[in-house]
């Protein structure tokens, strides 16, 4: 039998006398202290990988079916339920939304401009497929990370800070396709 946040909820709900919240009741237990939900891309939403670029060979992949839904994880330690931490940062996510967009827009531009200045620097003239693609990327702006940078997940927890879980905000990258880049955030600020 699958467990879900709703059916532990449901018991919880006769043993403690809470309700939970719709937030806990939409994942679904994929393991202990893993929990996963499905829900629309809150931030970067038109931003799609279009490329796989190394010093090798460069080209364009496959387009996407352009869906904005993409999974929603939630990691816990202790008693390995969705909590109060795991809500609050998506709420703040959902409340501020432009300004975490910039952070991470910022992160990736920073990301992309070491990409880009070890792709210029390391490969050859003739490196197989650069004449295909390099026109259709404007590599020194910033709309180059629409096309190099997919949203994949967003992982909320473990690691919380005062009342808020760390959020870790998972992107698959054009200039890494085989491990993409991860970039973490406690509230609207970048967490080291």
């Amino acid at each position: 039998m699958e467990t879900t946040m709703a059916s532990l909820g449901q018991r919880c709900r006769y043993a403690f006398g809470f309700r939970m919240s719709t937030f806990a009741d939409s994942f679904q237990q994929e393991s202990h202290g893993y929990w996963r939900s499905i829900t629309e891309r809150p931030v970067l939403q038109e931003s799609r990988a279009r490329f796989d670029l190394s010093v090798y060979g460069c080209w364009e992949e496959d387009e996407e079916d352009g869906e904005s839904t993409f999974e929603l994880f939630v990691q816990s330690l202790g008693n390995g339920a969705v909590s109060m931490h795991h809500e609050a940062a998506w709420d703040h996510l959902i409340a501020n939304r432009e300004r975490i967009e910039q952070v991470l827009r910022a992160e990736l531009m920073r990301h992309h401009k070491l990409g880009w200045s070890g792709f210029q620097r390391d490969r050859d003239d003739d490196v197989e497929g650069w004449e295909d693609v390099q026109d259709l990327v404007d590599w020194e702006s910033e709309s180059a990370i629409d096309k190099l940078y997919t949203l994949t997940s967003i992982t909320l927890g473990p690691e919380v800070r005062d009342d808020c879980a760390i959020a870790r905000f998972h992107f698959h990258s054009s200039w890494d396709t085989e491990h993409g880049l991860d970039i973490s955030l406690w509230r609207s600020d970048i967490a080291e």
